[in-house]
């Protein structure tokens, strides 16, 4: 892999990169050279931090501020925050066996060591949970729950937004990383197989990438694409899994590549498009040919990550004998852009949740206000709903 050094390291893990990039770029600790690299979309790769005492795992806040664990000896550890403006700062210390972390919506930080613990946005820290055997990997699903591997267990545990807890999965080799989809499936990387299994909304597992050898499946990471990073570990490799699965390396030649994440879009480059959007959709699908259907989409609220848009649709019913296909009942789905923003004319919008199915539409860029088209719906009886539609702001 070649590597384009841009920032000019002083001192230990001096870090004077002038502002983080655009969004959707891929970053990746390496445990064993202390460096911490920035990957574009594309596949071009330059060092962004360097002199770090094993950079573990990665993750942005809501703010873009990018937070590294690290480990002094492989067992003492500590967080540093890297500011928007490269500024670096110690953000907590003291930490044993340190390993994941994880944001909230609400922005408190949640980092695995010995114990599970919580830090505010002000820095204020709690024991959240303990009694793990070795606690590892987490991330939130969409509804604010928490999911953490124990790899001593060989277990999942989920955590409710009410601090209940529950065993999600047990009997793997020493589960890592997780990650969720946009359609809401779990997928864990399981450093003791070198599998990565994928969990559905319901709990069935199946084997999503297998043959990696123990030690190279190490964490996760989604891009707004839906396609799937997995950091290589020993291999020293970085691989990207379309979303049926089809596998590819890209990049290579790292030394030992541990955390990822992807990086969340300014919301100074995300369109304002809150509000109730209505209008119409000419539909076809192979069983009932072609009608017109009038849709509403509820667009709640935007956050930073990656421009990610909540709403539902509260309008809009398709059905015949055949397909028995209907919208009207206020699901939540998650949009998250693709593409290049503001530059695209036009945003991919990969939406889930929608009845029982899967939809997705078009974000036209180009004109003012932003205008919804080409939308295409997959319920889960495997018919296609496709079709153009005009869906303008109706209210603020």
């Amino acid at each position: 892999m070649k590597i384009t050094i841009h920032c000019l390291a002083i001192a230990v893990a001096s870090l004077l990169c002038a502002a983080l990039a655009q969004g959707q770029n891929l970053f990746v600790s390496d445990w064993n050279n202390g460096n911490i690299y920035e990957f574009t979309p594309n596949g071009g790769s330059s060092t962004f931090a360097s002199g770090f005492s094993h950079p573990n795992c990665l993750a942005f806040d809501s703010s873009g501020n990018l937070f590294v664990t690290c480990a002094n000896d492989g067992v003492q550890g500590y967080i540093i925050k890297i500011a928007t403006d490269g500024g670096k700062s110690t953000f907590a210390t003291g930490l044993a066996s340190l390993n994941e972390l994880a944001f909230d919506k609400a922005g408190n930080l949640f980092v695995t060591a010995i114990n599970l613990y919580e830090f505010t946005p002000n820095g204020g820290s709690s024991t959240f949970a303990s009694g793990f055997n070795r606690p590892d990997g987490l991330t939130f699903d969409s509804a604010g729950n928490l999911f953490v591997t124990d790899a001593g267990a060989g277990c999942i545990y989920e955590f409710t937004t009410g601090g209940g807890k529950s065993t999600f999965a047990c009997g793997l080799a020493r589960p890592a990383g997780l990650a969720f989809d946009s359609a809401g499936n779990l997928f864990d990387a399981d450093y003791g197989s070198g599998n990565v299994y994928k969990f559905t909304t319901g709990g069935v597992k199946t084997v999503f990438a297998s043959g990696l050898g123990v030690g190279n499946a190490c964490r996760l990471a989604f891009n707004s694409a839906g396609n799937l990073f997995l950091s290589g570990g020993n291999s020293g490799n970085i691989y990207e899994y379309t979303p049926n699965g089809t596998p590819s390396t890209f990049a290579t030649g790292l030394n030992d590549p541990i955390g990822l994440t992807i990086q969340p879009v300014p919301l100074s480059t995300c369109p304002s498009i809150v509000g109730t959007w209505t209008g119409q959709m000419n539909v076809a699908n192979a069983w009932s040919g072609y009608s017109t259907v009038p849709l509403s989409v509820r667009v709640t609220d935007q956050s930073t990550n990656g421009c990610l848009i909540r709403g539902y649709l509260t309008q809009g019913n398709v059905s015949n004998s055949f397909s028995n296909i209907r919208f009207g009942w206020n699901p939540w789905f998650r949009m998250p852009f693709t593409g290049a923003i503001p530059d695209a004319s036009t945003v991919l919008l990969n939406v889930s949740g929608v009845g029982s199915g899967k939809a997705s539409a078009i974000l036209d860029m180009s004109q003012t206000p932003p205008v919804l088209t080409k939308f295409v719906y997959q319920p889960d009886n495997g018919d296609t709903l496709t079709g153009d539609l005009t869906l303008q702001p109706s209210s603020p």
